[in-house]
């Protein structure tokens, strides 16, 4: 991605931490409410190698430019990806170039110049603008555009864009599982 990006002028780059970034929440491998997930490595490990992985990618990126870190709460790791946002937070609390906002909130918002993004697990395209109006009202004022983006169901795809809102789900890296 910095390869693709390398001719802008980056002043940011939003790390979105969470989200389901393990399948499971738990040692017994199932989500935070208790469904059961087949997964690789025993959660212990899992949750090393992402600590592992989440800081590399962040001293990485540090270079180009400041990196805000935003927790999203997933319905797979809510308390696995809480501790995550935390640690990462304590990992880079003596640098400058690095924030992480690791409250636990359904939605997170950050304006960027006229564009209003809000960043989440899930939610209903439909009643989204509704509740971004009423979240972010302060805000909601000051912008010309708002580009939501959702995560849960893992394709990438555009669920509503209208009245200078776009709802998308973003796509996952990893392949599907059983």
């Amino acid at each position: 991605i910095l390869t693709r990006v390398k001719h802008y002028d980056l002043d940011q780059i939003v790390f979105v931490i969470g989200g389901d970034m393990l399948n499971g929440d738990n040692l017994a491998g199932s989500t935070t409410k208790g469904t059961a997930q087949v997964s690789d490595l025993h959660y212990y490990d899992a949750y090393e190698r992402l600590c592992a992985m989440t800081i590399k990618a962040i001293d990485i990126l540090k270079n180009t430019c400041k990196v805000k870190g935003i927790y999203t709460v997933g319905n797979h790791d809510e308390v696995t990806g809480f501790k995550l946002a935390k640690y990462i937070d304590a990992w880079f609390r003596n640098e400058a170039m690095v924030q992480v906002d690791y409250q636990p909130i359904a939605r997170k918002y950050l304006k960027y110049g006229r564009t209003l993004l809000c960043f989440a697990h899930d939610g209903n395209a439909q009643k989204l603008p509704m509740i971004i109006a009423d979240e972010a009202r302060q805000l909601w004022g000051n912008v010309d555009t708002i580009e939501v983006f959702l995560q849960h169901m893992h394709t990438e795809q555009i669920l509503k864009e209208e009245n200078n809102i776009r709802i998308q789900r973003l796509p996952t890296i990893s392949a599907r599982s059983k």
